[in-house]
């Protein structure tokens, strides 16, 4: 549950410190509407997120 944790505050850090990221990447893809790059930036979040926990689970 931590990890999700710390995939939510990506978006502070990146922002504060202007670090290239995904997170970064999302945003900036919304106000351009590029709807197909924020949906796989989201999707692949989501994935990750679900990954991490499956794997937590199995372990």
């Amino acid at each position: 549950m931590q990890f999700g944790a710390l995939l939510a505050g990506a978006i502070v850090k990146e922002t504060i410190f202007s670090w290239p990221g995904m997170d970064r990447l999302t945003i900036q893809a919304i106000p351009n509407l590029d709807y197909y790059l924020a949906q796989g930036c989201i999707l692949a979040i989501g994935l990750t997120y679900v990954g991490v926990n499956f794997l937590t689970d199995v372990l």
